[in-house]
Parts: C-alpha cells; sequence; structure tokens
C-alpha cells in the first residue's frame, strides 16, 4: 500500500455563505471522520467561482497518512454512519451559525474539534504534538495549578490500579508540551512521533466522552469527582457509570 491515500468530500454551498466558516465545517467533519478511525493527514480545498465572481461549490480533499505502521497493508476508510460518535458529531456540526463560528461562541467540542484539525494538518511534528494538547486543554479548562490539575482529570481514563503512574504519565507529557509551546530545549527525536500517537490517543477517548457531557465545567469536574472518589474503572469504561 502507498504511504498515503486519499478522501475526498464535495459538498453544495448555500449563496452568501462565509467562505471562512465553509471551510472551518469541511475541516471539521474531515476530522471527525479521522477521530472515528484514528488516521490524521493534511487538508486542501479548492472553490469554484462563477462568472459573476460568487462561489457555486467547495470542494474539499484529504491526504491521510498512517506515519505509525512499521509493515505496509491495504486499507479502506470510510466514515461509518452509524459510529454513535461520529453521528453525534454531525449533529454538532448541524447545530452551529456562521454568527457563531465568526464570534467564537460554538460549542466548546466544536472549537476542540477545529483544534485537533490544524494538528493534523501540520507537517512539523512538535507543532502538531502542542496543538494536540491544545484541543485537549479546549475540552479540560483550567486556570490555575495546569499540569496538575489536567493530569488529575485525565487520570480518569485509566483504571485505579494504573491511575497513580498515568498521572505521571501526562505531566511529563505536558511538560514536553510546554517545552514546545514556549520555545523551551525539547529533542527531536523519535519518542517525539510516539508522545504525538500518544496524545492524540488522550484527545479520541476524551472526545468521545465529551459528547454525552454539554459544558466543558461539567466534563472537567466529572473526571476530576471520579478520581477523587476512588472508583476503579475508568472514566470512559461502560460499566463506570460516569
Amino acid at each position: 500500500m502507498p504511504e498515503n491515500f486519499w478522501g475526498a468530500l464535495v459538498l453544495d454551498e448555500k449563496p452568501g455563505t462565509d467562505e471562512q466558516y465553509s471551510w472551518a465545517i469541511c475541516c471539521r467533519l474531515l476530522a471527525a471522520v479521522a477521530l472515528t478511525h484514528g488516521v490524521r493527514g493534511a487538508v486542501s480545498g479548492e472553490f469554484r467561482k462563477l462568472p459573476n465572481g460568487s462561489s457555486t461549490r467547495f470542494r474539499q480533499a484529504e491526504n491521510w497518512y498512517l506515519p505509525f505502521l512499521e509493515h505496509s497493508r491495504t486499507v479502506l476508510i470510510v466514515a461509518d454512519v452509524q459510529d454513535q460518535s461520529f453521528n453525534a458529531t454531525l449533529q454538532l456540526l448541524g447545530e452551529t451559525t456562521p454568527g457563531k463560528f465568526l464570534s467564537a461562541k460554538e460549542d466548546y467540542r466544536l472549537l476542540a474539534l477545529e483544534t485537533a484539525a490544524d494538528a493534523r494538518g501540520g507537517s512539523a511534528v512538535p507543532l502538531q504534538f502542542a496543538h494536540t494538547w491544545m484541543a485537549v486543554e479546549r475540552l479540560l479548562p483550567f486556570r490555575h495549578e495546569t499540569s496538575v490539575q489536567v493530569a488529575i482529570a485525565l487520570s480518569a481514563l485509566s483504571p485505579v490500579a494504573e491511575r497513580a503512574s498515568y498521572f505521571d504519565r501526562i505531566k511529563k507529557s505536558y511538560a514536553l508540551r510546554s517545552a514546545v509551546a514556549h520555545g523551551y530545549s525539547f529533542k527531536r527525536d523519535t519518542e517525539m512521533y510516539s508522545e504525538l500517537a500518544w496524545i492524540a490517543g488522550i484527545f479520541r477517548r476524551l472526545f468521545r466522552v465529551s459528547l454525552s457531557t454539554p459544558g466543558a465545567d461539567e466534563l472537567r469536574e466529572q473526571m476530576v469527582e471520579h478520581v477523587l472518589s476512588g472508583r476503579p474503572q475508568a472514566f470512559d469504561d461502560p460499566s463506570s457509570g460516569a
């Protein structure tokens, strides 16, 4: 199989629709497909113009990369319309408007998905890593002692027996995120690829959990409470009752 392959999305655009808004909707939709199937890639687009200058159709294509495979294999990736997370994301996209988009007053999950889409479109792995962490923080916003608070909340995604080591793993990853974001020194080695894959997996799990929680504050409080109460299962374990 080649190292990359193509998926395409074509949609009709309503007259007068803001081009930036249309671009964002398509990027988010493709990111939602990627969240369903665990791929990442770069996004490109094209507008077709009528003679009078108006846009008639928006074309969106994405090059999906599989950078962590050791052996080539043939894979056909199709958006699963039966996937609950994908359908929930489509519903969120259907509820937004150009006005909400332009004022950045959309649902917190759409803002996180937009950040994830930006992360997937980059070419520098350290910046992809930092952007993916930003997407996580859009779902779990903290204002004080961020690294500790985020690590406590995200450790809810592990069973209680592994929670202490998971907490340390998250803090280490967040420290690397801070080094990249603030211009401190860090190693550009193969470990960065594994760090990107790991935090992308965290975001994928967290995003799915967020789809059943309408507010970021509520999600944050639920996950912190899950850890502090010592519940044995991972937060996204169906048997946890979260």
